[in-house]
């Protein structure tokens, strides 16, 4: 018995098949006086058909008597049309005898196993097509194998390895990479050859499937997944989803989700979540599952929990039964070799003069001298290089990745220039359209970077050039011919790689110079990693600026943490911040400065900078940099007390500071309970800070004996709402539980001698809380001489 009935009798798998798609086949049904082994009806030409089916698991092929005697056992109810057709199961090909006495047989079929599956479920044109997609693709000629991280061999036969794997937990295998590291190509070339397997050997090899995710975006459910794939897309006939699903369970697939990333885009983190719970219904016992994506698609908690398998509760992780952990391998980038193999093949393909090997060595070490390495890691800009070097005349020295991308757009549509019927449209307007096009397609809403030709706008085309169109539908159509935009089936449309995708969104974001406001909360919104990247690679100051100071001055316009990575990249924007004093400071400049301090946990002068800002800056700035202080806390893997203390210390100093009356002196009368509220802090010095204090902590003098008790993930989640509140987004949520105690002369040490009597004072008071209220006194604005000093 082969393998994969392992737990099943032949016959019951067989029947098991026939179910899914023929809800009356039913066992051991009863023909004339016979009983066959499985009875099934079907619809042929609107006539409905009676088959009787005699599974054979015999140890050899079938001969040509084995089937006449079937067929005689059978041949009375055949003649009295008890039923209409006999059909033989068994596993193995039958010789060229046997074929013809059951071809001349008016009502005898024959199948294999693997026979029998390919008609029930209607793939066999999928597969011969998908056979063929990676030889037919130019990119054969020159593929690289990638490589996973840490693992010897390559990639591609690293995971023949885990598809033959028996072990019970290899079911789910998720290959994650950066942009352009060649998952997509990785994808289809083990489609493509797990194709021409299963067709030299469909009993011992599985069937593969290639599902783009991000082409059926709108999916959540399984069904609909593969549905939208096999009948939109490839107009399969015959095909049954319940029939998949069984060949899954029994082992018989290889199926390969590419592209995560690109379907997160277009959802909820609730939705993607959702989408993950149908992935992982498809890792049955025996299956094998192979997901690949970008990741950065998922935040630090999405990723433990839906590629891990991980939950939290407080610091503790437990397994997640809902999501089981993914086998998790990581693609490596090309080392120098394998950037060396690229572009010789790639120039031999590209260039007829670059056939010569001496002139091609000459090029690829010209190349890779001038250009920096982590431009030539990626697979997709070696490709870009590559484009460029076949032109002798074109100079890399001193190439930025921003600019390689700038010249490979204009150099494909200068080739474009060059067709006489395309010479009529400038090069400028069709530079202007494709950016406008990634623009609009990348922040429509629905799927993004994929459109149907009638999708895209006239409104793109207006002042641009009409060439010899003669009406929009003409016009629309040559600007759309384009080497960045391909088309597959009918009049679905996508930029050819995502980086080109990206490059242009951040050349239209450039192109803008001084967006409106509404422009600038459509970026805000529609930043990416990637994009991020491109436009810090573009040294665009003056666009930085602008963009600074539109949004230092406008209210409404939400700040995504994107965005303060981006003006972050301009150093004369920084500098500038940096040299304000800190009571001029904005929440805005928090979030620069922090998104330019990359290791900012173990950065002392940053952390002082912070204490600083929420001892004395302003409300919304010190409550950013409260925010950002909680944020240092969660990610301080040591779990040190030293961060909790400083954050503490210098709100207190805030507090303290901030007493209604002034002056170190603490009166009576401010302290104990006034107006039976607390005490009364100016509104200056409130704020989320004030806020957290009064709610979060506690003191611990009967437990412990002065000890303060931290709740740091709910000081977190008013931080958070402060920052929403003020407009920006994309904050971390969800964060675990972190309690810390902290020793009262711990914090004391961090404050001058006069704070650290006032915070003695109050913590020894009755209650153990820290009761704050704001001043409902109307401030004048004005410090004195004595607070400054004591502020100082």
């Amino acid at each position: 018995m082969n393998s994969k009935y392992i737990g099943d009798t032949f016959r019951d798998y067989i029947f098991t098949m026939l179910k899914s798609k023929f809800p009356d086949a039913h066992v051991e049904g009863k023909v004339a006086w016979k009983n066959a082994d499985i009875v099934f009806t079907m619809m042929e030409l609107g006539k409905r058909v009676k088959v009787a089916v005699e599974c054979k698991n015999y140890n050899r092929a079938l001969k040509t008597s084995d089937f006449s005697k079937i067929h005689a056992d059978y041949q009375v109810s055949l003649e009295n049309n008890d039923i209409n057709l006999l059909l033989i199961v068994s596993n193995y090909h039958v010789e060229s005898a046997s074929r013809q006495y059951i071809e001349k047989s008016r009502n005898l079929r024959f199948m294999t196993v693997s026979e029998l599956e390919g008609w029930l479920v209607g793939l066999e044109p999928y597969v011969q097509a998908l056979a063929e997609e990676f030889s037919a693709d130019e990119i054969h000629e020159y593929y690289v194998e990638g490589r996973f991280e840490d693992i010897d061999g390559t990639a591609f036969d690293n995971i023949h390895v885990w598809i033959k794997s028996s072990l019970a937990s290899d079911t789910g295998l998720a290959i994650l990479g950066g942009y352009g590291l060649g998952k997509s190509s990785l994808a289809k070339r083990l489609a493509s050859d797990q194709a021409l397997r299963y067709l030299r050997d469909p009993e011992n090899e599985r069937l593969p499937i290639l599902l783009p995710l991000g082409q059926v975006v709108h999916e959540t459910e399984l069904a609909g997944l593969f549905g939208k794939h096999f009948t939109a897309r490839y107009s399969l006939e015959g095909y049954s989803y319940k029939t998949l699903m069984q060949l899954n369970s029994a082992g018989r697939l290889l199926i390969i989700l590419d592209g995560f990333d690109e379907m997160k885009h277009a959802m909820t983190e609730h939705d993607f979540r959702a989408n993950f719970r149908e992935f992982n219904k498809l890792r049955v016992p025996n299956s094998k599952v192979l997901l690949l994506g970008r990741p950065n698609a998922f935040t630090s908690e999405s990723r433990s929990l839906l590629i891990r398998g991980l939950s939290s509760i407080g610091e503790q992780q437990f397994s997640n039964f809902d999501f089981p952990a993914w086998e998790e391998r990581k693609l490596s980038f090309f080392n120098s070799e394998e950037q060396r193999i690229f572009l010789n093949g790639f120039l031999k393909c590209k260039n007829d003069v670059l056939i010569d090997k001496s002139i091609r060595v000459k090029r690829i070490a010209e190349v890779m001298r001038d250009i920096d390495d982590d431009i030539l890691q990626r697979p997709v800009q070696t490709r870009i290089v590559g484009l460029l070097a076949a032109d002798a005349n074109y100079v890399f020295k001193g190439i930025s990745r921003f600019r390689l991308y700038s010249d490979f757009v204009k150099q494909v549509i200068h080739r474009d220039q060059e067709k006489r019927a395309r010479s009529f449209i400038p090069a400028t307007d069709r530079h202007s359209f494709l950016c406008g096009l990634a623009w609009w397609s990348w922040t429509r809403p629905g799927v993004q970077g994929t459109f149907l030709r009638e999708e895209v706008p006239n409104s793109l085309l207006d002042g641009l050039s009409d060439g010899q169109a003669i009406d929009y539908q003409s016009k629309r159509t040559e600007y759309l011919v384009s080497s960045l935009t391909e088309e597959k089936d009918s009049n679905f449309l996508y930029f050819a790689h995502r980086s080109f995708h990206e490059f242009l969104v951040a050349a239209y974001i450039i192109s803008l110079s001084e967006p409106s406001h509404s422009a600038l909360k459509e970026i805000s919104l529609a930043l990416s990693d990637d994009v991020v990247d491109f436009l810090r690679e573009s040294k665009e100051d003056d666009c930085f600026a602008y963009m600074y100071s539109t949004l230092s001055d406008a209210k409404g316009i939400p700040v995504s943490l994107k965005m303060t990575e981006l003006l972050s990249s301009s150093t004369i924007l920084l500098e500038n911040i940096l040299e304000k004093t800190i009571l001029k400071l904005t929440a805005l400049d928090i979030f620069i400065v922090w998104a330019s301090k990359k290791f900012a946990i173990n950065n002392k002068d940053f952390q002082s900078w912070l204490g600083k800002v929420i001892a004395f800056g302003e409300n919304d700035a010190a409550d950013a940099a409260g925010y950002i202080f909680m944020e240092i806390i969660y990610h301080d893997t040591e779990v040190s007390l030293l961060n909790p203390v400083a954050f503490i210390s210098k709100s207190w100093d805030r507090m303290l500071s901030g007493l209604s009356g002034g002056g170190s002196k603490i009166y009576e009368e401010e302290l104990i309970n006034v107006d039976s509220k607390g005490i009364v802090i100016k509104d200056d010095k409130f704020g989320a800070i004030a806020e957290s204090i009064s709610k979060q902590t506690r003191k611990m003098r009967l437990l412990k004996g002065d000890w303060i008790l931290i709740n740091a993930k709910q000081m977190h989640s008013i931080f958070t709402q402060s920052m929403r509140a003020l407009g920006f987004i994309g904050l971390s949520t969800g964060k675990e539980n972190k309690l810390f105690e902290i020793p009262l002369d711990a914090v004391e040490k961090n404050m001058s001698k006069i704070r650290a009597r006032q915070f003695r004072s109050i913590y020894q008071r009755k209650g153990d809380e820290f009761l704050l209220v704001k001043s409902t006194r109307r401030t004048t604005g004005k410090r004195s001489s004595r607070q400054k000093r004591d502020d100082e």
